[in-house]
């Protein structure tokens, strides 16, 4: 059977209210973004899985300049001028722009602009997992110590695409790297990071945000 690319979804429809940022506190570095996480699915993660999931985030936008700090309680993080909600849920209902695909992840626009909430459904990442292949082999048939990497980086790497939709301000997708509108299931569980980057206008597009926010903090 052929596995199709999960897609990564875009979605201009119901309002959220955006995150409001920390007060009392004076201005982050540039570039920097508080992520608090809403587990709302059945995740057996210990610290490894979650250093795997935040590492995969981390180092995949290190390259352009962002900077993370994972938000646990109200005391976290405070001063980040930008803090996005994070959701991971058991199942993210199929929309009209995927065509019936099971969805990663997504992130909502309104009025043409990302709101700070992003979803993330393990319902998707556990189908990519089970279609991916190493050596000819599927994932049933490796080790419990590799297996156990497999969907914390999955669902890092879906939320490092919703976090470039966020920061592009862009629901647009791209042929190939990061911003690509599907991941292939061998590319997004085994795939080295070198594939998940961003082309050369949306890096400058970041690039150019990072410093106007840097003059701005002066």
């Amino acid at each position: 059977m052929k596995a199709w690319p999960v897609m990564l979804a875009v979605v201009p429809l119901m309002p959220l209210e955006p995150i409001e940022p920390s007060a009392g506190a004076g201005p982050a570095a540039s570039c920097a973004m508080a992520i608090a996480i809403d587990v709302r699915a059945p995740l057996a993660w210990g610290d490894r899985e979650w250093h795997l999931f935040t590492r995969e985030v981390e180092d995949t936008w290190a390259a352009y300049g962002l900077t993370f700090c994972w938000a646990h309680g109200p005391d976290r993080c405070e001063g980040f001028e930008v803090r996005v909600r994070v959701l991971i849920s058991p199942n993210l209902p199929p929309l009209d722009t995927t065509a019936g695909k099971p969805s990663l992840g997504r992130i909502r626009f309104r009025d043409g602009s990302p709101l700070g909430e992003i979803e993330l459904s393990l319902a998707a990442a556990s189908g990519l997992s089970a279609h991916a292949r190493l050596g000819g082999r599927p994932l049933t048939a490796w080790p419990a110590a590799i297996r156990a990497g497999v969907l914390p980086r999955i669902l890092g790497r879906g939320l490092a695409h919703e976090i470039g939709h966020f920061m592009l301000r862009s629901p647009e997708h791209t042929a190939a790297g990061l911003m690509v509108a599907g991941f292939a299931p061998d590319d997004v569980a085994w795939g080295d990071r070198s594939r998940f980057t961003l082309s050369k206008s949306s890096a400058s597009t970041i690039g150019a945000g990072c410093e106007v926010r840097r003059i701005a903090s002066r």
